[in-house]
């Protein structure tokens, strides 16, 4: 396994955690997370290798001859106070759909591959204003049946609750019932529906490691 040092928030350890971080190369967890939303059409790609049950001011700088890489494309490190040190890159989500794969290469040239899909789901037959005494059915695409959705819907009122679900795409479909429509003030009303999905690596360099894929997309309808 490599041999890594943390790095990133130098103030906020001593040399004594330092040096016990620096001994403590096996066992790393890895954490990939791919985030996207419709309304920029980007999609980040964020990778982070920290000491299991690590924080983020845990996270680990890989040391040359260490390395990872996306689809072929060495990242580079990047650091935050918020966010400790991390491998981040960005796309187009247009072009970023599809099978891609993380590999991580370790000082002795092994390479531990995590191979991944990414389809944002996209969504249809949704009308600029509904009645709402009927229920609306979210055409989903891009998602297989038994897949979850978060489902955020607020109107412009004060005190309203809105409507706020996870539930799983059935047939394609997500039905919001024309009680919850009903919960709703009358005019503009805001939906969002965020998609998350969290797996364990196929790597075995990692004993705890994660990978979380989201996508995100808001609309507006009037409800009359």
């Amino acid at each position: 396994m490599a041999v890594l040092t943390v790095a990133g928030l130098a103030a906020c350890t001593n040399e004594k955690k330092d040096k016990k971080n620096e001994e403590e190369t096996d066992g790393l967890a890895f954490y990939y997370r791919i985030s996207g939303d419709e309304e920029t059409g980007r999609t980040t790609i964020r990778l982070q290798f920290r000491l299991p049950g690590g924080l983020s001011d845990s996270s680990l700088l890989l040391e040359e001859p260490s390395h990872v890489t996306l689809d072929g494309e060495k990242l580079a490190a990047d650091s935050s106070r918020l966010n400790g040190i991390y491998y981040e890159t960005d796309r187009a989500t247009d072009s970023f759909t599809g099978q891609h794969e993380i590999v991580f290469t370790d000082d002795l040239g092994k390479k531990y591959t995590e191979p991944f899909t990414y389809t944002p789901f996209s969504l249809a037959g949704l009308p600029d204003s509904l009645t709402g005494k009927e229920d609306l059915q979210l055409e989903i695409s891009g998602l297989d049946d038994g897949e979850f959705l978060h489902l955020i819907i607020i109107d412009t009122s004060f005190r309203g609750n809105g409507v706020e679900k996870i539930e799983p795409v059935k047939n394609g479909k997500l039905v919001v019932s024309a009680e919850e429509l009903a919960s709703l003030k009358k005019g503009p009303v805001y939906l969002d529906l965020i998609w998350d999905k969290k797996r364990t690596l196929k790597s075995p360099a990692s004993e705890s490691g994660l990978l979380f894929m989201n996508y995100r997309m808001k609309r507006e309808v009037f409800l009359r």
